[in-house]
């Protein structure tokens, strides 16, 4: 059944008819929790069509907006929903007398900062009038999309807008399906905390006149009193501005609005289960004002059957593991497959440990050196090639390339998520396009992107990317089931193994540095995916 809805005039490959077989076989078995642990090249996207064909009404769920574009690239059909900061707004348009949409996206002029419903005294009294069909095509980009997605049977979202949907919207026609299929599904965990989590920046209290002096940032209690201190800032500064006229205005009062909205929902749900929280170290500038201060949930599971509800879920990663997944979500009897080969030719991915050093910061600087000796050589051995260095942090990105020679040394180009030039990864990443012999240097690149074809031959793991205990959430957790621990790393590692190689044509090497990777992967093999075997373990 499965296999015959696979889309018309494309040939499913071996992989793809093993993993619909034995969807099919579960369902029948009364599985509607089910877990796929795909290799990258297996073409989950058509896999995840041929279920929603098969099924009916669903979601297909990814975790970011250029997955999104990548599936409707794939299917031009179905619909996608995306967030308001991705549409002009026609209020502010309006407002600024701007109608072309390029400058209004220039300039700022977003859905996210026009005021979607008018408030006064806290109760909703109109609404924008562009938000419903209007006689001159000036609907409101956003909500036409969103209901274009909501009314089709199969629409893709990532999952901040679906959690959004799912806790404030679930009444609204089409938000509940038969099935909802995740992609990339060993970034949930993540992903729940950053909804439910909250952030209070040093900007909110210098808005509101609070001094940080008068608050205790380190216990939950401490927040909970901030945010209430805020909700009555806000509310106050809401009453005395509630009539705005120009775009600034607009803007102010949305900006206002939305976090107001965010620190009732925060307060309540820590109120809620207080127990379950816990409070990340604040951050201060130099001059000791605060930047930020976060807390987030520990236990996601209690939030997973209010969010993952539908009738049949299908959870897609080439980097997930049964058990531990299980455990996360707080799932009891879950179908799982496991497809054992990759597309691709065990040659094309060849995986070399040359476990120099156990790294570690208690490591001594000679361990460190060797280190860089070694990828000093590798990059020597691959002169005219692109290539990807991964490592832990920041720090050792700046260490290790002080200690290359300068021939190589010169080849780098350093990528985190934030640079000391302000360029952004896609800025870095068309420099590298450029470069015949660039090489990446990067503590951020683990996951979600794509070095396809000579983008990269050749990539290197310099350290184990153990998860950070000095953050808070990570050790809490750790000291609660190690296991958790050993299974982040894993996932990471698993994934930075795959940047290099997109498709069956690609090729590339991986060279590991650091000798806590294999004794790692031997140690836990059991929660690495079948596909793997063959380039770990031969």
């Amino acid at each position: 059944m499965f296999v015959e809805n696979f889309r018309q005039g494309v040939t499913p490959r071996e992989g793809q008819k093993y993993i619909l077989s034995q969807i099919e076989s579960l369902i029948k078995s009364g599985h509607t929790q089910i877990i796929i642990s795909a290799p990258t090249g297996i073409g989950k996207s058509h896999v995840a069509k041929a279920i929603a064909d098969t099924l009916g009404e669903a979601f297909i769920i990814t975790s970011t907006k250029l997955l999104q574009d990548q599936y409707k690239s794939d299917f031009i059909e179905l619909k996608s929903i995306k967030g308001k900061s991705n549409f002009e707004c026609r209020q502010l348009m309006e407002k600024s007398h701007i109608e072309d949409k390029a400058r209004a996206l220039l300039k700022g002029l977003t859905c996210d900062k026009g005021r979607c419903i008018i408030k006064e005294n806290g109760k909703i009294v109109s609404s924008c009038e562009y938000r419903e069909p209007r006689g001159d095509g000036k609907q409101c980009v956003y909500y036409k999309q969103k209901d274009a997605g909501l009314a089709y049977n199969q629409t893709i979202l990532n999952y901040a807008m679906y959690f959004y949907l799912k806790a404030y919207q679930s009444d609204l026609p089409g938000v509940d399906r038969r099935v909802i299929i995740f992609d990339e599904a060993h970034t949930i965990e993540n992903e729940v905390v950053r909804f439910i989590g909250y952030d209070v920046w040093g900007s909110y209290l210098m808005e509101t006149g609070l001094d940080q002096k008068n608050f205790e940032l380190e216990s939950i209690d401490g927040m909970l009193d901030l945010l209430e201190s805020l909700q009555v800032g806000y509310k106050d500064m809401l009453q005395q501005n509630s009539k705005p006229n120009t775009p600034k205005e607009i803007m102010a009062q949305k900006r206002m609005e939305q976090r107001l909205d965010g620190i009732v929902a925060a307060s309540r749900e820590i109120r809620t289960n207080s127990q379950n929280f816990i409070m990340q170290e604040p951050e201060f500038d130099n001059q000791g004002s605060l930047r930020r201060v976060s807390v987030a949930p520990l236990d996601i599971s209690r939030y997973t059957k209010e969010l993952f509800d539908s009738e049949i879920q299908v959870y897609m990663s080439a980097t997930i593991d049964k058990k531990n997944f299980s455990r996360i979500m707080g799932f009891q009897d879950c179908g799982f497959i496991d497809v054992p080969k990759s597309p691709f030719l065990p040659q094309n991915r060849r995986i070399g440990f040359n476990n120099v050093a156990r790294l570690s910061s208690r490591s001594p600087e000679s361990d460190d050196v060797a280190v860089a000796k070694v990828i000093d050589s590798i990059m020597s051995m691959h002169p005219d090639s692109r290539g990807l260095i991964l490592t832990s942090s920041k720090y050792r990105c700046h260490s290790l390339q002080k200690r290359l020679s300068s021939e190589q040394a010169r080849r780098i180009q350093l990528a985190h998520s934030k640079n000391e030039d302000n360029s952004t990864i896609d800025e870095v990443l068309k420099y590298h396009s450029e470069m015949p012999n660039g090489v990446l240097l990067s503590s951020s690149l683990w996951q979600g992107i794509d070095l396809k074809g000579d983008l990269s031959r050749f990539q290197i793991i310099e350290k184990c990317p153990y998860p950070y205990l000095g953050d808070r959430r990570v050790k809490a957790k750790t000291q609660a089931n190690r296991s958790w621990y050993i299974y982040q790393t894993i996932i990471k590692l698993l994934q930075g193994f795959g940047r290099s190689v997109r498709d069956s044509d690609d090729y590339a090497t991986t060279y590991v540095m650091d000798s806590s990777v294999q004794s790692l992967l031997n140690q836990n093999k059991d929660m690495i995916p079948a596909a793997y075997h063959d380039v770990l373990f031969s």
